[in-house]
């Protein structure tokens, strides 16, 4: 459902966030204290489908955001950033949101900042908020790929993120176990799944200041 006020629709990401942590939480509770009330297959399926979720919010948090601000609306601060363009509704923003694209991607970061940067002033609040986690969304879209599609491509460009992150391709392990994995930065007590979600919920406030 769109939403007409930019409050609800950050209001609206976070309670998916939410819920999804909490899913992931419980099923990864669940099969530690009560063995066999899951299979490794199930808790996986669990885990992989709340990441699912959670990068399907956020899409939907950026399209709703880019075009309510085509719109002229603002947050409730009262920050509004200066428009290149002036669609008359929903329609029609959505059409200058596409341009000559055939679909509009709201996955890529890239595309994204140079969608804002089109239609907004130096792309703001967008480029500003993306650019520093460029290399975490485009990850959480080869998490999702992986997940999604299971295909040759797909598969490879996950080896290589987890190379990339771990150092080295433990064997067998899939989307959900990675994402269950300890973050790799120094010091860090998170998992991938929460640091992606911290990502997230980052890049959502500075949007939407």
């Amino acid at each position: 459902m769109a939403r007409t006020r930019i409050d609800l629709v950050l209001s609206e990401l976070n309670q998916s966030l939410t819920r999804a942590q909490r899913l992931t939480l419980s099923v990864v509770r669940s099969s530690r204290q009560q063995r066999g009330r899951y299979s490794q297959a199930q808790r996986d399926m669990v885990i992989e489908v709340a990441f699912l979720r959670s990068f399907a919010s956020w899409e939907s948090f950026l399209e709703q955001v880019f075009t309510l601000y085509m719109l002229g609306k603002g947050t409730p601060s009262n920050y509004k950033p200066t428009r290149y363009v002036f669609p008359v509704d929903r329609k029609h923003a959505e059409n200058f949101a596409r341009a000559e694209q055939r679909h509009t991607d709201w996955t890529a970061a890239e595309r994204v900042i140079a969608r804002s940067e089109r239609c907004f002033r130096d792309g703001e609040p967008f480029a500003s908020a993306i650019r520093p986690h460029i290399r975490s969304v485009n990850d959480m879209k080869t998490l999702r790929n992986a997940i999604a599609h299971q295909s040759h491509e797909a598969s490879l460009s996950f080896e290589g993120l987890v190379r990339r992150e771990l150092g080295y391709l433990p064997v067998g392990i899939g989307v959900a176990r990675f994402l269950m994995t300890i973050h790799s930065s120094p010091g860090s007590h998170i998992t991938y799944f929460d640091h992606y979600q911290a990502i997230v919920r980052g890049m959502a406030i500075g949007i939407t200041p």
